[in-house]
Parts: C-alpha cells; structure tokens; sequence
C-alpha cells in the first residue's frame, strides 16, 4: 500500500482526545531530540502509533535485533510525547506538518508544543536584557497565556525552520494549537544543557516532574572532552607546522 501523506498507524481514534503532545525532532544541537528522549526514559510512555510516510528515506531503527518505526507517538497518560529520530528535509517539513496536524486534530489532541533548539546568532533578547534558557513562540491566545504563567517570555526575534517552523505556521489554519518552547543551543555538537531547559518548563505547564540536573552534568563532561579534544589538535596542528 502506498503511504504519499504522513498516517499514523495504527488510526489514533480517541486514544489522545484532549491531551497535548509534546514534539521533538532532530535539529540544532539535537537539543529537542535530547529532551524527547530523556522523557522516554524518565516516563516510560506506552506506546500509541508509529509514523508512515514513503517521502522519507527509509530508516529502521533497531534494537535487541528488532526493526522499528523512527517517528513514534506515546502516552505517559496525561501528554502525549511525538518522538522522531530521522530528519525531515526542510522540502517535505509542510507537508510533514500538515499531515501530523490534521491527524491530531483530528483525533481530538488538545495542541501540540514543539522542543527545539535555536543557533544562538539566530536569536536577539529585548535590549537590556541577556538571554534566558529558554522562550516561547505560540500560534494561539489561549497557549500563549499558558506559556507566559508557566514563566516564560516571547521569544521576541528569532527564525524558526524545518518542521516546527511549518508545525506553527499551519496550526491555525487546521484548527490546532501550535506552541514552541525553544532555547539557544549550540549549531553543530550535541547540547544536553540545552535541552535540559527546554525540559525545564514542563512542570509548570504539565505537572511532568524532569530531573534534568545529569543532563546539565553530561554538559559539563562533554564540555571538558571537546576542550581536551580542542587542546590537543592544537597541539599536533604546532607540532606539524614544525616540519613544513
């Protein structure tokens, strides 16, 4: 059977009617991806349905020698987690959105709140003030207010891409509230600390109770193997230039 929209399978029905989902997918810093997978491991969500979709490139995901889907949904019971752990090319990210949209709202998901990591050129605070960990962006009134009791500002200048950025622009237009929670990040290496506060709001907005303090832990450690890594690759690039 050929798959030409994104489908869940199997048909979600009423299995996440009023709960929000919480989204993460590869991107910079793999900071949203980080996040989704710390509340797998901390929630041990069961799961609901896999994403098919024959646009992207396939890509099995395998464990204890087992294949599965790369893009999952889960329940923890009270959120809904959309974990995705293959990227979609910034050509497929509306139609992408448009189909996981339409399949949410239409199985009755309260909003949809994307994780997502910023480059940190990419954003500007309001003048006079430094950076917080972490902002929002939001397509409804009603989520906006939630985002700002919940501790967290507009993010005032910034650029959104790929599927988040397509998830907020066609929310309103499929009857979906869409939210973002983004933080500044690191553009190409792994960033646990970001993603720890992107984490950070989910109490406040969810009641999800994240220790995140490894992940700021795991930050520190990698933070320490890439200044080693830096400082020794200065050191060969001097001791090469010795003999050229």
């Amino acid at each position: 059977m050929s798959v030409d929209v994104p489908q869940f399978h199997p048909a979600l029905g009423a299995r996440i009617r009023g709960k929000p989902v919480v989204a993460g997918f590869p991107g910079p810093g793999l900071a949203g991806g980080i996040a989704l997978e710390e509340l797998f491991q901390a929630l041990d969500p069961t799961p609901v349905a896999a994403l098919r979709w024959e646009s992207l490139a396939p890509h099995a995901l395998v464990a204890s020698g087992r294949a599965s889907w790369p893009i999952v949904l889960a329940d923890t019971g009270s959120v809904v987690l959309l974990k995705a752990e293959t990227d979609v090319p910034g050509v497929l990210a509306h139609g992408f959105a448009r189909g996981v949209l339409g399949a949410l709202a239409e199985a009755g998901a309260r909003e949809l709140v994307v994780l997502e990591g910023l480059t940190v050129d990419l954003v500007s605070p309001p003048e006079g003030e430094s950076k917080p960990e972490a902002w929002y962006v939001a397509s409804d009134g009603g989520l906006a207010g939630r985002f700002a009791a919940a501790d967290l500002k507009p993010l005032e200048d910034g650029v959104l891409g790929g599927v988040p950025g397509a998830c907020l622009l066609w929310g309103p237009e499929l009857g979906m509230p869409v939210g973002a929670i983004v933080g500044p990040t690191h553009p190409a290496l792994p960033d646990p600390r970001a993603a720890s506060a992107l984490l950070a709001p989910l109490e406040r907005l969810y009641g999800l109770p994240i220790d995140v303090a490894h992940l700021r832990e795991r930050a520190d450690e990698l933070a320490e193997e890439f200044t080693r890594l830096a400082r020794r690759l200065d050191g060969d690039s001097l001791e090469a230039g010795m003999y050229t």
